[in-house]
Order: C-alpha cells, then structure tokens, then sequence
C-alpha cells in the first residue's frame, strides 16, 4: 500500500521534476548523511543530540507498513535532498497527543539548495496521506523554529500553542487532522 502510494507520487509530482522518493528502508546507506543533517540542523536547540543518537533514530524508521518509516527524496544525481518521517510515540512535549488513532511527524528536513521548490510541502502532503492510508486521524508534531509555524499554516496544519521543553526552549505544537 505505502509503496504504491510512493509510486504515484513519483509518477505524477517528484519523477516530472527529476526526483525520486522513496522509503529509507531500500536506502540504509543514506542514513549517515540524513543524521549529519538532523546534527547539523537541530544541534542547536538541543546540545546533547549526537549523530550517533540520529543514526539509531533513523534505523527504527526502517518499515514499510506501518510508522515508525522514514522517507527520503532524491535529486537528479541521485543524491538526497529531503526527508519526512513518521513516528509512532511523541516526545515527552507532546505525550498528551499520544493515542492509538495519532501519530508523529518527525525529522521533516529539505537541503538548503533544494529549498523553495515544493519538495517540503509534497513531504508533509505524501506524509500525511500515508498516515490517512494508515487509519490514523491525526498528525501531530512540533518545531524549534517558530519562523516556520506559518509556512505548515499555509501546508493545512493547525498551530495549537507554544511550550517550554525541559531544556527551556520554546516549541510551538502543531498538528494535522487528517
């Protein structure tokens, strides 16, 4: 079902543009390099994150039928440049979301030279409907980056409030019904 989904999606939105999506599940050897993104990306907000700690995420994120499963859009030289992934327990911020019917959005992350051309927003929509196809009614995630509270505005999302994180940075909690 997921795989025919990302076939769809690769026939009529990635492969038109010279891209490719595919599960991380057939592409393990691309999990260092989407780790050192994560590192790269949300060290910032969280100073005990190591790669090593990301690499261990993503190899829970090795399915094909059902969250936890990670996905992973490739360029036309066959290089990765973005990644979603869908997750079955949220983080201690947002344990009051976790049910049977919700699930998690994590690790949504577009290269920086492969931003601003759709691919962010086609990851949150593939994710979403795989989570729909999935039987689960919500999506619920959060983000470090405040600036970006607008922009999954704009991609159907709900914000619903900001919190403190034990390491006292504020989130703003978002979620999709789906």
């Amino acid at each position: 079902m997921i795989r025919g989904t990302l076939k769809s999606w690769n026939d009529k939105i990635f492969q038109p543009k010279g891209w490719k999506v595919a599960l991380l599940k057939d592409h393990k050897e691309v999990i260092p390099h989407l780790a050192e993104w994560g590192y790269q990306t949300w060290r910032k907000y969280d100073k005990n994150l190591t790669k090593a700690r990301l690499e261990r995420g993503y190899t829970h994120r090795l399915h094909d039928d059902d969250a936890p499963l990670a996905l992973v859009v490739f360029g036309p030289k066959n290089q990765p440049i973005g990644t979603v992934s869908l997750d079955l327990h949220p983080p201690k911020a947002l344990a009051d979301m976790d049910a049977p019917d919700k699930v998690r959005l994590g690790g949504l992350y577009v290269e920086q030279a492969w931003r601003n051309q759709g691919i962010g927003g086609h990851l949150l929509a593939l994710i979403a409907q795989i989570a729909k196809k999935l039987n689960y009614t919500e999506l619920g995630w959060y983000t470090s980056d405040l600036t970006k509270v607008s922009w999954y505005i704009k991609q159907g999302a709900e914000y619903l409030f900001d919190k403190n994180l034990y390491n006292s940075r504020k989130v703003a909690i978002m979620r999709m019904v789906l």
